[in-house]
Formats: structure tokens, sequence, C-alpha cells
């Protein structure tokens, strides 16, 4: 069951286009390699319904933040969950300046 749940998840958000959604900003430790951080940026948007905008992280200081195109804040905690990432938070967030999509 819980895998026709997620396929129906997948087809719902699969055609969305950046910010067509609700925009969402988290904070965690970094938990992957700094090309990994690069390669999430790229990907298509999950199971959830999350794509990533951008990632902010400083190594050193082990922080990362997320700025994630979600439809809610549950499919954000789902998206971190099967990554095996515990946010500190995770918030809602309105954009002043959208990136360029051309």
């Amino acid at each position: 069951m819980q895998q026709r749940s997620t396929l129906t998840n997948y087809i719902k958000y699969a055609d969305l286009n950046l910010f067509e959604l609700p925009v969402f900003l988290d904070v965690h430790k970094v938990p992957l390699s700094e090309d990994h951080l690069k390669e999430l940026c790229e990907s298509p948007r999950d199971e959830f319904g999350v794509t990533h905008v951008n990632l902010f992280y400083n190594k050193e200081a082990n922080v990362c933040f997320c700025l994630l195109d979600a439809p809610d804040i549950t499919a954000v905690e789902n998206h971190h969950d099967k990554a095996g990432v515990k946010c500190e938070w995770i918030t809602e967030v309105s954009m002043a300046k959208l990136p360029k999509t051309s």
C-alpha cells in the first residue's frame, strides 16, 4: 500500500514547476559531501513533492540551510527523514527576489 501512495504522490507533483508550491527554509547538520549537495540542487522533485531551490552550507560549522519547494511542512519532514537527516527547524518563507527561470 505504501508504494502505491508514494507513486501517486510522485505523479501528482512530477509536472509542477518551481515555485508552484510553497517555499520552505530549514536548517540541519551537513549530512553529505559538497558534491552530493550540489547534485541535490539539480535533482527532480521527489515522491513527497519536494525539490531543492538551493542549499547553503558551511562545512567547518557543520550547518546546512535548505531552500525547498514543497507541498507542505510534512513533505519537507518526510524528505529529510528518508535521508536520515534531523532538522533543527523548518519554516515556510516568501522570497523577495525570485531566481530567473529562463
